[in-house]
């Protein structure tokens, strides 16, 4: 495990990763899927792969935070598609498609990051369409896919020829755990393994194979069970302090979206709840394009390992919202 990888290292890893990859949902050879150092480090390796400076990558208005820096670093240029409560639209996705050449989409379709909305099957299918129509890459982020058991098939599933999708341990495992896997079609696994090898060579010999034993030995489809009935409980806590104010989220997210009152810009929002002792992340944050960001907050529920002190979190959020009532 302090050595280059094995052969037959190589085998029972690849094999692992499809069982997990089973138990998102997908079927996939071995030979499809790319091992990474966690999701984030798939995705900056997805672009790499994938894109020059000056392509166009589409993002949701609202997205995964890492990802502005990750374009900027490679010279990708970004455009928002618009979002509703559902999460992206796929008419705002056609509109741009039809006015431009993007080269990808980037999406997670499951508990989205900040809004914690999940697409039904139908958006999916439709994007999907379009996707095929305008021939657009989908880069399909699905690190909360299996804390959602109700969750749609993953558009990996609709338009297995065009989507690279991306998971990871680290959400519905263990965080420490930073070992993802991209499946993608046949034609882009040699760059992608490319840029897997230009940026760490190698995935961690010892990581790999603390994941295959999680996932060979049943113990990570456990931890998953664990981390959903965690989120579901600290859901329940979560709308008990916060009864008298509406947020987005759900049972098996493990965030939750804030709109706030009219009295509250989210960047002083942010510095009160800080001088209470109290961590969130403002929208602009998490938007594409900064200037456009709604006057919202992202509360985690899952970074405090007590639930005391989320508890106490929640309450001095609820009393920063009641005072500008």
């Amino acid at each position: 495990m302090l050595d280059d990888q094995t052969d037959a290292d190589l085998s029972r890893h690849a094999g692992a990763a499809a069982r997990w990859l089973a138990l998102c949902g997908l079927e996939a050879a071995p030979e499809d899927i790319i091992a990474t150092n966690g999701a984030q480090h798939g995705l900056f390796c997805t672009l790499m792969a994938l894109c020059q400076p000056g392509d166009l990558l589409l993002v949701e208005a609202l997205s995964y935070a890492p990802l502005r820096g990750i374009a900027d670093r490679l010279g990708l240029k970004l455009r928002a598609v618009a979002m509703d409560a559902e999460g992206l639209c796929p008419a705002s996705l056609e509109e741009i498609c039809c006015g431009t050449s993007p080269k990808a989409l980037y999406l997670t379709p499951t508990l989205q990051t900040p809004t914690a909305a999940t697409l039904s099957y139908e958006r999916r299918r439709t994007i999907a369409r379009i996707a095929r129509r305008h021939d657009l890459i989908l880069i399909e982020d699905d690190v909360f896919g299996p804390l959602k058991p109700d969750r749609p098939v993953a558009i990996a599933v609709l338009a297995p020829e065009r989507t690279i999708y991306v998971t990871s341990l680290s959400k519905c495992v263990t965080p420490g755990l930073r070992v993802g896997y991209l499946r993608a079609p046949g034609e882009l696994g040699p760059a992608l393994r490319h840029a897997v090898n230009l940026s760490i060579w190698m995935t961690p010999p010892v990581m790999s194979e603390i994941a295959a034993r999680l996932i060979l030995d049943g113990t990570a489809a456990h931890l998953i069970a664990a981390q959903r009935h965690a989120a579901a409980r600290r859901q329940r806590l979560a709308r008990r302090v916060l009864s008298d104010f509406d947020y987005a989220s759900d049972p098996h997210g493990l965030h939750i979206w804030l709109p706030l009152s009219a009295g509250w810009r989210a960047d002083t929002f942010r510095l009160a709840a800080e001088g209470r002792g109290v961590l969130v992340a403002e929208a602009q944050r998490f938007a594409a394009h900064p200037a456009d960001s709604p006057e919202s907050v992202r509360l985690c529920l899952s970074h405090e390992p007590s639930e005391t002190r989320l508890h106490d979190g929640l309450a001095a959020v609820a009393t920063l919202l009641q005072n500008r009532k």
